[in-house]
Formats: C-alpha cells, structure tokens, sequence
C-alpha cells in the first residue's frame, strides 16, 4: 500500500486514478468525485465504514471526508500495486518456460 493517512473532519482532496482502491481501516468515511465534464452524471456518494473498501472507476479528483464519530483511518492502494504479474495473463503455452525466453 502505497499511502496511509488519518483524515480529519475537514475534507481531503486527492487525484487519484483508475483502478486505486481506497479501504477504510477505522471510523467513517464519506467519498464523493468531481466530475467536470457536463456530459457525465453527478457522483453518487459512497459511504465506507471500518473495514469497507472502493474501487476508483475513473479518474480524478476525490474528496475524503471523516464522518463523525471515531478518529478516520484509511489507506489509498495505486493502481499499479494492485495489478497482477504479466506472466498470469499469458496461457499456458505462451509462458516465457513454454517459448524458451
């Protein structure tokens, strides 16, 4: 994981890109994005709580906010932590073993 921080009630603004995962370790989270291109519908507000998590679809920039309650823990996981090794893509005759690469 790339990021870890404490969010205060203020609200956090992050760029952040498709395919980051955002967890919330502890309390209450409130996650909104702002979409600037007209043609796209207002973001729905998502709501993750102790041990929730959720996916960024499209990138740009998210607004994290604590909601009440106890201290905000989360952790902010890039895209490219997350992606698998290329060999899992590759079928079974393709291996770089298979090919003698």
């Amino acid at each position: 994981m790339e990021d870890r921080a404490g969010c205060t009630p203020a609200c956090e603004s992050r760029m952040l890109d498709a395919g980051a995962l955002i967890r919330c370790r502890l309390g209450s989270l409130w996650v909104t994005h702002e979409c600037r291109d007209a043609a796209r519908l207002a973001s729905p507000d998502i709501v993750l709580r102790a041990g929730e998590h959720h996916l960024v679809t499209m990138r740009g920039r998210y607004f994290l906010t604590a909601l009440g309650g106890p201290p905000v823990r989360y952790d902010v996981e890039p895209p490219a932590a997350r992606r698998a090794p290329p060999w899992r893509f590759w079928p079974l005759n393709r291996t770089p073993a298979a090919t003698g690469r």
